[in-house]
């Protein structure tokens, strides 16, 4: 699970756009979940991520922030426990599974109850 201490979610948005004729200044844009994560490595570059979210508004950014925060919420599990967990509720389920052992056809209600019907 991580640690409160590893949890800065900081969110910083300063639109500054000088149009000049000669240049459009951005401002740096900081979203740090822990300090190991680098989100700006999925971006080619950062001018990518800068202009990624430039084009967020504030209600987005304030989504993505409590999207984020919930995650962080989440108990996270190591695999190979949630594997063995998810095994045995398989197994568990396992005869009442119609794909794993098939309904009677005589309980089908869609099924055709004789061929021949006039005898």
């Amino acid at each position: 699970m991580i640690g409160t201490s590893q949890i800065q979610i900081n969110l910083y948005y300063c639109s500054k756009f000088k149009h000049n004729s000669s240049s459009i200044e951005h401002s740096w844009f900081t979203l740090a979940l822990q300090p190991d994560t680098r989100i700006a490595e999925e971006y080619k570059s950062t001018e990518h991520f800068v202009e990624y979210l430039s084009e967020m508004d504030k209600c987005d950014m304030q989504r993505s922030v409590e999207s984020l925060r919930h995650q962080l919420s989440i108990q996270r599990l190591p695999v190979s426990q949630s594997a063995n967990e998810m095994k045995r509720y398989i197994e568990g389920q396992q005869e009442n599974d119609p794909l794993v052992n098939p309904v009677d056809k005589r309980c089908n209600p869609w099924a055709e109850k004789s061929k021949c019907q006039i005898l």
